[in-house]
Parts: structure tokens; C-alpha cells; sequence
């Protein structure tokens, strides 16, 4: 007759088996060359550039729209998505601002969970009157007249930095292609994208072209800091002796998505 300890030990040897095996076929699985890690864990960074103009698709597989902008807090919380859907070749078109629990990215597509009859429902979204208005684009004339220009004005007439404006968020639109510069005016190169966290929708790095690094042009990867808009571009902090760390494979990454 086997005791309560005999089979206790009997028990624990089976399980330590059924363990060691299921563990020999999952390496057996991930060693197959069709597997690949992507196909159960969702990436973990991605461009803003790869997000907006996207194609959107509803829960049931229909194209229904488009990306129009991202809304980033101050401190790089990736806030909305806003879509544009509903129109015909671009008129009437609703805009929606979506979480961005609500989305996945699927062969360079935007798919939603959610479908276009529920994206109907949602109350249309106004840049304006959430106080996403543009107010780093504008220019004070002598005559005390503002006036708006598009795309964002690379230089100003003053250089003091006494100018700058902090929203409290902002579109990525409004950063992409400004100039980056230091607190003592340095230039340190032009915004080229984003890199999202998709994990903690998050602003991860910003990516940085036109940098100069032993009379060459490379891109570097910033780790994301709230900045100052200024006439000339953003204000970043950062010592430019420490930039050179940051050289960045953009080109890669962005053919690799």
C-alpha cells in the first residue's frame, strides 16, 4: 500500500515530466522557420509616421476612413487618435478622437475593435474647441494683426526665447519637420518622426534627421522630454556633446514596418 508521502513524490515526478516535455516541444515550435515572435506579441514600437494617413478598418474588416492626427500630452502620453471617416472623396467627412486602447496595427493597416455604426454614435471632434488651436504658428506684425501660415514658419525675427509656449498637449503633426534647437540656440537637427510605445502609449523617443556627426547627416533617436514651441522649432534640453549617442537606424526601422 502506497503512504500519503509515496504518493506525494509520485505526483511531483509526473508534473516535473509533463513540464520538462511541454517545454521541449515550445522550443521545438519557436525553432520552426515559419515561426516568429510577431505573431503573438504586438510590436512593441511604432512610427507615428506609420498612424497618421493610415487606412482604418471597422471590427468586421471594412474600410471606413483614415487617420488624421495623433493628440499628445505635454509629458508624451499618447492621448487620441482621431479619424476621419464617412465622407465622399474627402468631403463631409466626420472627424472622431479614439483611445488608443481601441486600435491595433495589421500589415500597415489601423484595424479597430470596434465597428462604423459605433464609430457613428461618437460626437464629432473640433480641434478648436479642444483647444488644439495653433497658436505657435502665428506671427505678431507691427500692426499688431496676426496671420496664419502653413507649414510652421522655420525662422522668427527675434532670437530670444522669451516667445516660447508650452501647451498643456499638441498634435504630432504640429512637431513633425520643425526644427529641434537647445536652450543656447544650437541646432541640433529637424523632428523626422515618432517612436510609440504601443505598451504604455507613450511617446518612447524622438526621431531626430539632418543631425550633423563628423560632418555627416544622421538620424538619432531622443528620448521623449516635454519641449517649448518657439518661432524657430522646439526647444530640447539635452548637452549636444552627448547627441552622438543617440545615432539611430531610422531607415531600417521604417522598412522593416
Amino acid at each position: 500500500m502506497i503512504n500519503r508521502r509515496e504518493d506525494s513524490v509520485v505526483m511531483r515526478i509526473l508534473l516535473v515530466n509533463m513540464y520538462t516535455l511541454s517545454l521541449v516541444v515550445m522550443i521545438l515550435f519557436m525553432a520552426c522557420p515559419g515561426y516568429s515572435h510577431a505573431q503573438d506579441e504586438k510590436q512593441d514600437l511604432v512610427l507615428a509616421s506609420r498612424i497618421i494617413d493610415a487606412d482604418v478598418y471597422d471590427a468586421g474588416g471594412n474600410l471606413i476612413g483614415e487617420v488624421d492626427d495623433l493628440v499628445i500630452a505635454k509629458r508624451g502620453e499618447l492621448q487620441r487618435m482621431t479619424i476621419e471617416f464617412g465622407g465622399l472623396f474627402g468631403l463631409a467627412d466626420k472627424l472622431v478622437a479614439l483611445s488608443p486602447v481601441v486600435f491595433e496595427i495589421e500589415g500597415g493597416h489601423i484595424v479597430l475593435n470596434i465597428t462604423e455604426e459605433q464609430l457613428k454614435r461618437l460626437p464629432e471632434f473640433s480641434y478648436y474647441a479642444s483647444g488644439l488651436t495653433p497658436e505657435y504658428y502665428y506671427r505678431t506684425t507691427l500692426y499688431a494683426r496676426q496671420y496664419y501660415y502653413y507649414p510652421p514658419p522655420d525662422y522668427y525675427y527675434s532670437e530670444s526665447l522669451e516667445r516660447a509656449y508650452s501647451p498643456a498637449r499638441f498634435l504630432a503633426s504640429v512637431i513633425l519637420n520643425r526644427k529641434l534647437i537647445t536652450k543656447r540656440k544650437t541646432d541640433i537637427g529637424r523632428v523626422n518622426d515618432l517612436l510609440i510605445d504601443r505598451k504604455e502609449n507613450t511617446i518612447d523617443r524622438i526621431v531626430v534627421s539632418e543631425v550633423k556627426i563628423e560632418k555627416k547627416d544622421v538620424y538619432v533617436a531622443l528620448p521623449y522630454k516635454p519641449m517649448s514651441f518657439i518661432d524657430d522649432g522646439l526647444v530640447y534640453e539635452i548637452d549636444p556633446a552627448g547627441i552622438k549617442g543617440h545615432i539611430f537606424a531610422y531607415e531600417q526601422l521604417e522598412k522593416g514596418q
